[in-house]
């Protein structure tokens, strides 16, 4: 037995009559005739079809499968947030002692499936993790897994959460662009950093909560208000007013870029002029990093000095600080009186 000839294409199918006589083998003969003619069609169908998807061409095909893969593996709808229901919260999160992730643009996210070797993607509503038992001061990593077919997070400490000396206890890579963590291929969703045990804030002055996926901007700002006039002499930089408090802090999950502005209130101790000059402390409390800034002109008035920074943030956490340093006679306001005026430090930072 052969197979019949199914090279004709797309053509009629001839019927078969009363009159005519059944002749096996031959194909120009019935029933072999009509049965070919059938057949030629079915491939003439295939080849359509193959042509649109790819089928018949592996390269079509394999691009066709990694664009899927890819497609799906780029699916991270939600946000990380402190404040329950409201992926984008604006306002201050203080003492938070949960965290949750909630849907953002979407209420989907895919995670790797090792078994399979594939992305799957699930519909999730919000997940929350409670932080009881986090260390203080502690950079944490979030991840999210498949728990019992559920969407589940999971953290994980650094082992160095110093400021500009923080380093990642578990490595995390890039499966199809998506960073995972790289022992078990959990889709990492963010970093935190707490305040104290099992506590977090996201503030003004501390974000300490990092999205990897769907970051928004938020305003940094610390104002030195209720601090009236002083003095300092010295031409040394230091922290403003000798107060480390007066600084911005974050947590950054990878390498990020931030604008640094500050502004000090500065006027002399007497009718005898003096020099002013405002900074920023990148990780420091006594160097300025700020590659623009400007001394006070030689006079008595009062004049706001400024300062600018455009820095590289690695991953891990980050302060920055308000700086000063004056001459003889000089004099600062955190807080002007009468309402002439604040110093302060601020930024915007995507997060």
């Amino acid at each position: 037995m052969v197979d019949l000839n199914s090279d004709l294409g797309w053509v009629g199918v001839t019927r078969v009559e009363t009159t005519d006589v059944a002749l096996g083998g031959n194909e120009i003969n019935l029933p072999n005739l009509a049965n070919k003619q059938l057949a030629s069609r079915d491939k003439w169908i295939r080849d359509q079809l193959e042509a649109l998807v790819g089928l018949g061409d592996t390269t079509a095909q394999d691009s066709f499968d990694s664009f899927k893969t890819s497609g799906l593996a780029s699916i991270a709808q939600g946000r990380l947030t402190l404040a329950s229901g409201d992926p984008e919260a604006i306002s201050d999160q203080l003492s938070a002692i949960t965290l949750y992730y909630t849907p953002y643009v979407g209420d989907e996210i895919s995670l790797w499936n090792a078994t399979d070797s594939r992305w799957d993607v699930y519909q999730f509503t919000q997940r929350s993790l409670d932080l009881n038992g986090l260390a203080s001061n502690t950079n944490y990593d979030i991840f999210a897994f498949d728990s019992s077919g559920a969407v589940a997070l999971q953290a994980v400490p650094w082992t160095n959460s110093g400021a500009g000396t923080s380093a990642r206890a578990e490595a995390i890579s890039r499966r199809n662009g998506v960073y995972v963590k790289t022992s078990d291929n959990r889709r990492y969703l963010g970093s935190l950093r707490t305040t104290f045990s099992g506590q977090t804030d996201d503030s003004k002055q501390n974000r300490y909560l990092w999205n990897a996926n769907n970051r928004i901007r938020k305003t940094m700002l610390k104002q030195m208000l209720g601090v009236g006039q002083y003095f300092y002499s010295s031409t040394a930089w230091r922290a403003a007013n000798n107060d480390t408090s007066h600084q911005i802090r974050v947590i950054a999950g990878l390498q990020s870029a931030l604008r640094v502005d500050s502004g000090m209130n500065s006027a002399p101790n007497s009718t005898t002029a003096a020099s002013a000059q405002g900074g920023i402390g990148f990780d420091s409390t006594i160097v300025n990093s700020s590659q623009i800034w400007a001394s006070r002109p030689n006079t008595t008035d009062q004049v706001l000095v400024t300062a600018f920074a455009n820095l590289d943030v690695d991953e891990g956490y980050h302060y920055f600080q308000l700086l000063e340093r004056g001459g003889a006679n000089e004099g600062f306001f955190g807080e002007a009186s009468s309402g002439n005026g604040t110093s302060g430090i601020l930024a915007l930072w995507e997060c």
